[in-house]
């Protein structure tokens, strides 16, 4: 009686050495490419960041007391911010990190839309709700920011990616 066979491995068979590498060679290009609509998204993201950094950076350097046009300053940025920041879609905001389909919209949208709301309204305790939000958000960034997977098509021209502080140095603008 013959030796029995060993099955046949019907995936190697069907693809063959040179299938794999191609299906090797796809996945990688998925998990590289980005296409326009993605890359225009990532930038909104990139924006966002930036316009919410701008807005800590521009109070900071008034200690925290802001005039009325002042506000309106701060107002503008954290609105940018959140029109920005809503234009992501979770597919995206998963392929830069693996959480942020998580923490955009419960910490860094929601601290932004505090933020707006407390800024239209004067209201203290919506401002001091948006400003712990925010904190975390800043704590999970400056953690996770060297874990983000950024194309490098969206960077030109882009802001580059920084540490977000709420205790800066001063630096000059427009207005002073």
């Amino acid at each position: 009686m013959p030796a029995p066979q060993r099955p046949i491995n019907r995936r190697l068979m069907l693809f063959g050495a040179g299938g794999i590498a191609a299906i090797a060679a796809a996945t990688a290009w998925y998990l590289t490419h980005w296409s326009d609509a993605e890359i225009e998204q990532v930038r909104n993201l990139q924006s966002a960041i930036f316009d919410v950094q701008m807005a800590i950076d521009y109070v900071n350097r008034r200690g925290g007391a802001l005039d009325p046009e002042q506000t309106r300053e701060v107002l503008a940025y954290y609105q940018h911010a959140q029109a920005r920041a809503a234009d992501i879609s979770d597919e995206v905001l998963a392929r830069v990190h693996t959480d942020l389909p998580r923490v955009w919209p419960e910490i860094f949208r929601r601290s932004t839309e505090l933020y707006v709301g407390a800024l239209e309204n004067s209201n203290r305790d919506r401002a001091r709700d948006a400003a712990l939000l925010q904190d975390n958000w800043i704590r999970w960034y400056n953690l996770n920011k060297r874990k983000m997977s950024i194309p490098r098509a969206a960077t030109s021209g882009a802001k580059p990616a920084v540490a977000i502080s709420t205790s800066v140095a001063p630096r000059k603008d427009k207005s002073e």
